[in-house]
């Protein structure tokens, strides 16, 4: 984010979010109200062209020329308030978003790992299945979670009989390992606040620096 451009946003009075990662489609106010008008519309105008010219394709060429016109027809400000309300940003409503459109925020267990002198379990592999050999070799199977684990039966996604068909694996977490992204109002109080202590920071190394260099260039002139 530019200091400037936040500067900008808090003298106009804009609000500036930055949305968790994965979630546009229930949180991005374009991708909830605006796009699919916009791509019926789009669609509408490209097929009224190829009545005309039936093997007519919308190119990267023509893709301004034709898109002008389905935008001027959704180019209303009632789609972006909708949007906005139906992702439950503005006026804010932690309800607004249904329940079921979201899976529910677990952890998956990390591996087991057998300790010495004690048998681990190996999952069984049927024997219906045909089992081939040579080539490269494939990695081990990796036990299922069990059913009362299974994310989607838990959020009610799935009924539970399809939970031996939609199995979920077992990662090694540490290998996967992010940093956690939550959403934040860049133009918060405490988020404005921080940009400015690291500018402040920022420029009184930048002056710093600079002093330093004076300092070495005057030595080194008095040297010669």
């Amino acid at each position: 984010m530019d200091p400037e451009v936040l500067a900008a946003a808090l003298r106009e009075g804009v609000i500036l979010l930055c949305l968790p990662p994965h979630c546009t489609h229930v949180l991005q106010p374009l991708d909830v109200a605006y796009f699919g008008p916009l791509k019926a519309e789009f669609s509408k105008v490209a097929g009224d062209l190829s009545h005309f010219d039936h093997p007519y394709m919308v190119n990267n060429s023509e893709f301004a020329r034709v898109f002008r016109y389905p935008y001027q027809r959704c180019k209303d400000m009632r789609y972006v308030v909708e949007g906005f309300k139906k992702c439950g940003l503005f006026p804010f409503d932690p309800s607004a978003i249904e329940g079921s459109r979201l899976m529910p925020s677990r952890s998956l267990p990390g591996p087991t790992t057998a300790s010495p002198g004690t048998s681990s379990t190996v999952p069984s592999i049927s024997t219906s299945s045909p089992v081939t050999t040579g080539g490269p070799s494939a990695p081990a199977p990796v036990p299922a979670l069990a059913l009362e684990e299974h994310p989607l039966i838990e959020g009610g996604l799935i009924a539970k009989d399809l939970g031996h068909i939609l199995t979920v694996l077992k990662y090694r977490l540490d290998r996967y390992r992010r940093l956690p992204v939550v959403a934040t109002c860049l133009t918060g109080e405490e988020y404005t606040r921080q940009w400015q202590e690291k500018g402040e920071k920022e420029r009184a190394e930048a002056e710093e620096k600079e002093r330093l260099d004076v300092i070495v260039c005057f030595v080194c002139v008095h040297m010669k």
